[in-house]
């Protein structure tokens, strides 16, 4: 879609993160549509109406697999009354959220999730002069230990309301929480990494391993600060770093560690 920048004029960027289910890997059909933005604010969720002729005929098509996650999460309760035309309904969000001389940044974790889903609005006529979106790839974020372990936990919470992995809705919260949880936790590292107490925990590696093997130490020390060691009780050191008695808690962690390793 066209760029409200090339005329000159201010944007604002609103991400948005996208779910779509869709059955049929070889010949993709879309099931559903999930959209949530950076705050949470603003969630958006329209599925198909498997009742109709033409949905029944897609389950057909579908695999036992997609039949019993994906399509089994169509018409629960907190979504039952969002069925319509996926794109339709999708476009009229995406405007009435829009400021004047808005782009979304529509995260994906899935390059055929962003297919489906441009393919959708592209068919409503929206007005690409009013509303741009641009297409960001997740991908690496989600996979990433960090970003799966806080969708994991995203989709924990979700049971309440009924919905778990391969809803739509679903999985745009937990890419949303994947991406808020990389975020915070780069930003926090970047801090810790310039702080006397990481250096302290370099020096004192560097005491208690023989640095001659050339071996990268305050590397490795980089990579424990988000790891959750057995020793610590599955708390990260990043968290524990400046907490009080954190950091003797940690130097404790670490002796023992090498202790370990030479006896």
């Amino acid at each position: 879609m066209s760029d409200p920048a090339e005329a000159g004029t201010e944007v604002q960027d609103i991400i948005c993160f996208l779910g779509c289910a869709f059955t049929n890997v070889p010949s993709p059909e879309l099931v559903a549509i999930g959209l949530v933005t950076l705050h949470g604010q603003e969630q958006h969720y329209v599925e198909l109406d498997i009742t109709t002729p033409t949905a029944r005929q897609l389950i057909e098509r579908a695999s036992q697999f997609e039949r019993d996650h994906l399509i089994a999460q169509c018409g629960l309760p907190e979504f039952k009354r969002c069925c319509g035309d996926l794109g339709l309904l999708t476009r009229d969000w995406l405007i009435a959220l829009a400021p004047e001389n808005s782009r979304f940044l529509v995260a994906f974790d899935h390059p055929t999730r962003y297919r489906l889903f441009e393919e959708a609005i592209s068919h409503t006529g929206i007005d690409r002069r009013a509303v741009s979106v641009v297409p960001l790839n997740m991908r690496t974020i989600a996979l990433s230990r960090e970003g799966e372990e806080a969708a994991g936990r995203c989709y924990r919470t979700l049971v309440g309301r009924g919905i778990r992995r391969h809803h739509a809705m679903a999985d745009a919260l937990a890419l949303r929480a994947a991406y808020v949880n990389v975020g915070e936790t780069s930003a926090r590292l970047n801090g810790v990494l310039h702080s006397p107490e990481f250096r302290r925990l370099v020096t004192l590696l560097e005491t208690l391993i023989d640095t001659e093997s050339n071996y990268d130490l305050e590397g490795w020390a980089r990579l424990w600060l988000t790891d959750e060691p057995y020793s610590l009780g599955g708390e990260r050191p990043l968290d524990l770093i400046h907490a009080p008695g954190g950091l003797e808690r940690l130097e404790r962690a670490l002796q023992m560690m090498c202790w370990g390793a030479y006896a």
